[in-house]
């Protein structure tokens, strides 16, 4: 476990420049659907650009994979429940639409 801003790409790059990671299980986050309607570009700048800051470095360290911690927000809201995987993708908040875009980065 390493506890790093996604955002400073200088500590990442030591870090994968000092370890060879197979994997980055990614929960970082802000993750509060009001605090994201309140403040959406602070909501954009730490999920996804942080997300792309630390892509960025896991490919410059030849890790590849990455187990991405998504919600069912990306569903917006459901014609019904529970809410399979393959339901229509609509998110409704900042918070939601971060985590839906960060999934299309990933794909």
């Amino acid at each position: 476990f390493h506890k790093l801003d996604k955002l400073d790409r200088p500590a990442l790059s030591k870090l994968f420049g000092q370890t060879k990671f197979d994997a980055v299980i990614h929960f970082a986050g802000l993750k509060a659907v009001g605090e994201s309607v309140a403040k959406p570009l602070l909501y954009y700048e730490n999920n996804i650009a942080g997300t792309v800051c630390l892509l960025e470095v896991m490919s410059a360290g030849g890790c590849k994979n990455i187990v991405f911690s998504s919600s069912a927000t990306v569903y917006g809201d459901p014609a019904s429940v529970p809410v399979k995987e393959d339901f229509p993708t609509s998110a409704t908040n900042p918070y939601g639409r971060t985590k839906l875009f960060i999934e299309g980065i990933l794909r």
